[in-house]
């Protein structure tokens, strides 16, 4: 997992990831999760697996495809025109006065 998450062009990131088996026999004793921070965005991957091995394997291909996603979400805008909506929306609520009445 530490080659997916320490690639060049990644920014800091902070979070830790956590793994557990099972004490009673079960189908899939083996857990894992990680909650991982990237900008603003929060990264969180849970899942299940009847191998430790496909476990880590599983776990760092998606946290990878995740970081990789929220990466992408923070180099790009929004669409300009949604932008510009939301932001005349947002100022129209403020400069409208709200009634309130009591009853």
């Amino acid at each position: 997992m530490h080659a997916a998450l320490t690639r060049p062009g990644l920014p800091a990131l902070r979070g830790r990831p956590t793994i557990s088996r099972a004490a009673a026999h079960q189908v899939l004793p083996w857990s894992a999760g990680a909650e991982v921070r990237v900008g603003g965005h929060l990264v969180v991957v849970r899942l299940r697996e009847a191998d430790a091995h496909a476990l880590a394997d599983r776990l760092e291909d998606r946290l990878r495809a995740r970081v990789d996603r929220a990466v992408h979400l923070t180099d790009t805008a929004p669409p300009v025109g949604r932008a510009a909506s939301v932001a005349r929306r947002r100022d129209a609520r403020r400069r409208e006065p709200r009634e309130f009445r009591s009853r």
